[in-house]
C-alpha cells in the first residue's frame, strides 16, 4: 500500500494493472476526528496479503514541511491537488463525520459525480463508497440524492448504521479486491 498525502507528490497519472487507487474526501477543516489516519491504519491491516497495490490519496496533511506549508497557502494548489488525485482514483470515498457540515466534501461528491455520470453515461465504472456517521446534519436529504440521482446501476456502499473508520475501511477494501477480481477476469 502507498499513501500520498496532499503535497507529498503529485498524483499518479493513469490506471495501471493490480493498481487501484481511493481519494480519501471527508472532513478536515473543524472536524475533531483525523479519521484519515484511522482508515489508512486499517486498510493497512487488511492489505497484509498484498493482492496488488492500494494508492491511498490523502488530502489530509499530517506532517508540514515547508514545501506543504507554502503550497497550502494558496487554495488553488490544495483544489488542484485534490481534483487531479480525484481524476486518477478508482474509488472516491467520502466519510461524513457527525461534528460539521463539510461543504467542501459535499461539493467535491457531487463534483465527481457530475463529472463521472458525464464521461461514463451508464455509471457503471463508478466506485463510490460513502459513510455517514449518526448524526450527521445532513444525511437525509444526501441518502435521497445519491438514490435519486445513482439509481441501482452504480458500484455505491452507503453505510449509516454504526459507522466508524473501521468499517469505512472495509468497505473500501472490498470495493479495491472487486476491481482487481475485474481486472484480473
Amino acid at each position: 500500500m502507498k499513501v500520498i498525502n496532499q503535497f507529498d507528490t503529485e498524483p499518479i497519472k493513469g490506471y495501471f494493472d493490480n493498481t487501484v487507487s481511493v481519494f480519501l474526501a471527508g472532513g478536515i477543516s473543524n472536524t475533531k476526528k483525523e479519521w484519515q489516519l484511522d482508515v489508512i491504519k486499517e486498510l493497512e491491516k487488511l492489505d497484509e496479503l498484498k493482492l496488488g497495490t492500494l494508492i491511498v490519496y490523502n488530502p489530509r496533511r499530517f506532517t508540514e514541511t515547508s514545501k506543504t506549508k507554502e503550497l497550502g497557502k494558496d487554495i488553488n494548489n490544495i483544489i488542484k491537488w485534490d481534483i487531479d488525485a480525484m481524476d486518477n482514483s478508482n474509488i472516491i470515498s467520502v466519510y461524513f463525520t457527525n461534528d460539521t457540515g463539510q461543504s467542501s466534501s459535499l461539493f467535491e461528491l457531487g463534483m465527481y459525480l457530475a463529472k463521472a455520470i458525464q464521461i461514463f453515461g451508464n455509471r457503471s465504472y463508478l466506485h463510490l463508497c460513502v459513510s455517514i456517521e449518526e448524526g450527521y446534519s445532513h444525511s437525509k436529504k444526501l441518502i435521497a440524492y445519491l438514490k435519486y440521482i445513482l439509481k441501482d446501476d452504480f458500484d455505491l456502499i452507503c453505510d449509516t448504521e454504526n459507522v466508524t473508520p473501521k468499517t469505512h475501511a472495509n468497505h473500501i477494501y472490498r470495493m479495491y479486491t472487486k476491481i482487481l477480481a475485474d481486472k484480473i477476469s
